[in-house]
């Protein structure tokens, strides 16, 4: 997945090149923010799964536990103690949990604006571009569609 991700990039970045430099370099400006980003990401919550999955683990030992010796806790009458320790579990399972979407709820709207901060900015640009001329640093002409950019059949 990693490989074939890397590959369209890099194809739609060379392609993006050969038809216009200056206009790639535009827009391609937010990807290593996105990359930076989407590293950070990465390192917050790859432990915070880790704890989910941790969490699971130790419900499912919980409820197998008692499910298996369900006969000694109701001869001992310890039913409302395991039934605290069930619910602690399922609590901390809860909470870790929230803690995981709550950080990819604060991601994802980041790496979308980012994206289409990006795509703007390309839009304007060009458009601008195309209609009147090279704007500010920007040189040379470009047109809609570009006829001789890329090699015919």
């Amino acid at each position: 997945m990693l490989t074939q991700l890397l590959i369209t990039v890099l194809g739609v970045a060379g392609l993006l090149f050969y038809v216009n430099p200056q206009l790639a370099l535009l827009t391609l400006v937010t990807v290593p923010i996105i990359a930076v980003f989407t590293h950070k990401f990465v390192q917050v919550s790859q432990p915070m799964y880790a704890d989910v999955r941790s969490t699971v683990d130790q419900m499912n030992s919980r409820l197998e536990n008692n499910l298996g010796g369900i006969e000694v806790i109701t001869a001992s009458n310890t039913e409302a103690y395991e039934t605290d320790r069930v619910i602690d579990t399922f609590r901390e399972y809860y909470d870790t949990n929230v803690d995981v979407i709550t950080t990819r709820v604060k991601f994802f709207p980041g790496l979308q604006l980012t994206a289409g901060i990006g795509f703007v900015i390309t839009f304007v640009v060009g458009g601008v571009w195309v209609f009147q001329g090279p704007p500010g640093p920007f040189s040379g002409t470009l047109q809609v569609g570009e006829k001789n950019a890329l090699p015919s059949r």
